[in-house]
Protein backbone atom coordinates (compact mmCIF):
# COMPACT_ATOMS: atom_id res chain seq x y z
CA UNK A 1 0.00 0.00 0.00
CA UNK A 2 1.65 3.40 -0.96
CA UNK A 3 1.30 6.41 1.16
CA UNK A 4 1.76 9.91 0.23
CA UNK A 5 2.16 13.09 2.26
CA UNK A 6 0.37 16.20 2.51
CA UNK A 7 0.24 19.31 5.33
CA UNK A 8 2.04 18.78 8.37
CA UNK A 9 4.10 16.06 7.52
CA UNK A 10 0.65 13.38 7.90
CA UNK A 11 0.20 10.51 5.69
CA UNK A 12 -2.69 9.02 3.41
CA UNK A 13 -2.95 5.79 1.47
CA UNK A 14 -2.47 6.99 -2.20
CA UNK A 15 -3.12 3.30 -3.77
CA UNK A 16 -3.69 0.09 -2.25
CA UNK A 17 -2.47 -2.03 -5.33
CA UNK A 18 0.83 -4.08 -5.00
CA UNK A 19 1.98 -2.74 -8.09
CA UNK A 20 1.76 1.40 -7.82
CA UNK A 21 3.14 3.79 -9.55
CA UNK A 22 5.21 6.27 -7.57
CA UNK A 23 4.08 9.78 -7.70
CA UNK A 24 5.98 13.10 -6.54
CA UNK A 25 3.94 13.01 -2.82
CA UNK A 26 4.83 8.89 -2.78
CA UNK A 27 6.97 8.77 0.77
CA UNK A 28 6.85 5.25 0.97
CA UNK A 29 4.88 2.72 2.19
CA UNK A 30 2.80 0.58 4.74
CA UNK A 31 4.75 -2.69 5.78
CA UNK A 32 2.21 -3.91 9.04
CA UNK A 33 -0.13 -2.51 10.95
CA UNK A 34 -0.25 -4.41 14.64
CA UNK A 35 -2.96 -4.17 17.14
CA UNK A 36 -2.68 -7.07 18.88
CA UNK A 37 -2.14 -6.27 22.44
CA UNK A 38 -1.52 -7.30 24.88
CA UNK A 39 1.99 -9.20 24.09
CA UNK A 40 3.82 -11.73 26.02
CA UNK A 41 4.36 -10.70 29.30
CA UNK A 42 3.32 -6.75 28.19
CA UNK A 43 1.15 -6.80 31.23
CA UNK A 44 3.99 -6.69 33.63
CA UNK A 45 6.68 -5.18 31.86
CA UNK A 46 4.39 -1.59 30.56
CA UNK A 47 3.55 1.09 32.93
CA UNK A 48 2.49 4.40 32.93
CA UNK A 49 4.94 6.80 33.94
CA UNK A 50 5.14 8.24 37.57
CA UNK A 51 3.45 5.61 39.03
CA UNK A 52 5.62 2.99 41.17
CA UNK A 53 2.91 0.57 41.92
CA UNK A 54 2.95 -2.97 40.01
CA UNK A 55 4.00 -2.22 36.47
CA UNK A 56 1.36 -3.14 33.71
CA UNK A 57 -1.38 -2.25 36.04
CA UNK A 58 -2.25 1.01 34.52
CA UNK A 59 -1.35 0.45 30.70
CA UNK A 60 -3.76 -2.67 30.74
CA UNK A 61 -0.77 -4.56 29.05
CA UNK A 62 -0.52 -1.63 26.62
CA UNK A 63 3.13 0.02 25.41
CA UNK A 64 3.39 2.95 27.20
CA UNK A 65 3.02 5.46 24.14
CA UNK A 66 -0.44 3.41 22.58
CA UNK A 67 -1.83 2.93 25.68
CA UNK A 68 -1.10 7.83 26.43
CA UNK A 69 -2.41 8.40 22.58
CA UNK A 70 -5.36 6.38 22.79
CA UNK A 71 -6.17 7.61 26.08
CA UNK A 72 -6.16 11.27 25.35
CA UNK A 73 -7.68 10.30 21.65
CA UNK A 74 -11.30 9.06 23.58
CA UNK A 75 -10.97 11.72 26.63
CA UNK A 76 -10.95 14.30 23.86
CA UNK A 77 -14.08 12.33 21.91
CA UNK A 78 -15.54 11.91 25.14
CA UNK A 79 -15.85 8.72 25.08
CA UNK A 80 -14.67 6.05 27.92
CA UNK A 81 -11.17 6.06 28.88
CA UNK A 82 -10.15 3.72 31.31
CA UNK A 83 -7.14 1.31 30.80
CA UNK A 84 -9.82 -1.39 29.88
CA UNK A 85 -11.60 1.06 27.33
CA UNK A 86 -8.12 1.75 25.69
CA UNK A 87 -7.39 -1.99 25.55
CA UNK A 88 -10.46 -2.61 23.94
CA UNK A 89 -9.86 0.30 21.40
CA UNK A 90 -6.69 -1.02 20.74
CA UNK A 91 -8.05 -4.59 20.26
CA UNK A 92 -10.88 -3.27 17.74
CA UNK A 93 -8.33 -1.65 15.67
CA UNK A 94 -9.00 1.88 16.42
CA UNK A 95 -5.46 2.79 17.61
CA UNK A 96 -1.99 0.17 17.03
CA UNK A 97 1.25 0.26 15.40
CA UNK A 98 1.89 0.91 11.67
CA UNK A 99 5.78 -0.37 10.43
CA UNK A 100 6.05 2.24 7.28
CA UNK A 101 9.07 1.93 4.64
CA UNK A 102 10.27 5.31 3.60
CA UNK A 103 11.39 5.55 0.12
CA UNK A 104 13.80 8.34 -0.27
CA UNK A 105 14.48 7.14 -4.17
CA UNK A 106 12.34 8.98 -6.59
Amino acid sequence: MALKSYACCKCSVESASVTYSKSVQTVGRLLTTDSRFPKELSKTIQHYPGVNTLMGVKTAGLPTDLYIFAKETLQAAGLPYAAANCLHAVQDGWFGFARIQISCNK
